[in-house]
C-alpha cells in the first residue's frame, strides 16, 4: 500500500454488539477485539478497519472516519492548518502500531491520517 491512499475506514455504532453482527452478517467481516471498545475487521480484497463506539459530542466521532497512510505525520500537520484545514486531536500513540491524527477539511469533513510505526528485524 503506497503512502497518500486511503488504508483504515472507522465506523462509530452506538452498539459494537449489534454493529459486528451487523457487518459480519452483511459482508462477512471477520472481527478481532483490539480493546473493548475498539474492534478491528478485515475486508478480503479491501482495505480493513474497525468498529467503535458513537460519540455524538465529537465532531470527528460519528459515521465514518477514513484514515490515509501517510511516512510523516508531523509534516502534514502545518500544511493542514496553511491550507484552511483544522486539526481536531493531537498526534496519538498507538502503541507498537504506529501514531494517528484527526482533522477536517477547509468543508468540515473529516479525515484521519496514519503513521505506520518502524518494522523492527
Amino acid at each position: 500500500m503506497g503512502y497518500n491512499t486511503f488504508c483504515h475506514v472507522e465506523i462509530h455504532v452506538k452498539d459494537l454488539a449489534a454493529g459486528r453482527d451487523f457487518y459480519q452478517g452483511l459482508f462477512g467481516w471477520k472481527f478481532t477485539e483490539f480493546d473493548p471498545a475498539y474492534w478491528l475487521f478485515s475486508a478480503e480484497g479491501g482495505i480493513g478497519g474497525a468498529i467503535t463506539t458513537y460519540n455524538a459530542d465529537c465532531p470527528t466521532g460519528r459515521g465514518l472516519m477514513n484514515y490515509l497512510l501517510v511516512e510523516d505525520i508531523d509534516g502534514y500537520m502545518p500544511r493542514i492548518l496553511e491550507l484552511g484545514g483544522k486539526l481536531t486531536t493531537e498526534k496519538m500513540a498507538i502503541p507498537g502500531i504506529g501514531w494517528s491524527l484527526q482533522f477536517t477539511d477547509p468543508w468540515d469533513n473529516p479525515l484521519g491520517l496514519f503513521q505506520a510505526a518502524p518494522q523492527e528485524g
